[in-house]
């Protein structure tokens, strides 16, 4: 009896045109939505061969992309849906141990023999990929006024000074503290700027300081009798008569050519 009754109910209650006709279901569908129409113009076996042709070439690719150690676990996968889940769950890693191996690098790094430009896009680097894995959060209420992902990107910058400063030589302590004193603290750019107008007047001093050590050398050595020939020269660059022998005239003034003057008294034969 109870089972009769239960099942007039249960009747009933699918006749009934408040549930039938209830708008507010996702599955009401109105007549004027025309729902024999047909909405595609394709039957649905041809849609399916075209599926099954395009699954077996993304699984064609699949298989040729990896190693043939890896391909011998997928060859009996049958979608490239499998396939691909099977890859991402055996082989796929966190972002934990290449964020490690970042903050590490970028600790560690320091200038050495660089220069300030290479220094830079080394550790520019490092931040970009850091930034790739561990992006910045931002707030996801529409009608935020906060700004609190400005700021979180602000400290990330301040974060980015300090570390080009601190993998700089010792070489540059003085020009690092006068950045720090700075409020606000300029941005990365800004302090890269900085610093390359002092490699630059660097690298001026020091070739100034090396023409100025050559021409002392050269005054030094203008200074030296024997770099004119003088009196150290030894007669290196005294002339020699191609007639007499001699030194100290040519032939064009050789007394044994020309004669010599009254009274000259030669001091021995040749």
């Amino acid at each position: 009896m109870a089972s009769t009754s239960n099942s007039s109910l249960s009747t009933s209650s699918e006749q009934d045109p408040a549930l039938v006709e209830d708008m507010s279901n996702p599955l009401y569908l109105h007549h004027a939505e025309s729902p024999e129409a047909m909405l595609v113009f394709e039957v649905l076996t041809a849609a399916i061969d075209a599926w099954i042709y395009y699954d077996n070439m993304v699984g064609s690719w699949l298989n040729k992309t990896v190693s043939p150690q890896i391909r011998i676990s997928i060859t009996y996968k049958d979608t490239a849906l499998e396939i691909w889940n099977d890859l991402r769950d055996t082989h796929s890693q966190g972002n934990g141990p290449r964020i490690f191996q970042l903050q590490k690098d970028i600790t560690s790094i320091n200038q050495g023999d660089c220069s300030i430009t290479n220094f830079f896009t080394q550790l520019k680097m490092y931040w970009d990929q850091l930034k790739i894995f561990r992006p910045n959060p931002t707030c996801t209420y529409r009608k935020c006024t906060c700004n609190m992902s400005k700021r979180i990107e602000n400290l990330h910058f301040q974060d980015s000074v300090m570390q080009f400063l601190m993998g700089l030589n010792d070489s540059y302590s003085q020009i690092k503290g006068q950045i720090l004193l700075m409020e606000p603290l300029p941005s990365i750019n800004k302090v890269y700027s900085l610093l390359i107008q002092e490699e630059r007047q660097r690298n001026v001093g020091n070739s100034d300081a090396h023409i100025e050590s050559t021409t002392l050398a050269v005054k030094g050595s203008n200074s030296n009798p024997a770099f004119f020939g003088g009196k150290n020269s030894k007669g290196k660059d005294r002339p020699i008569c191609s007639l007499c022998g001699r030194l100290g005239h040519t032939m064009e003034k050789c007394f044994e050519l020309h004669g010599f003057p009254p009274g000259f008294k030669p001091k021995g034969k040749r």
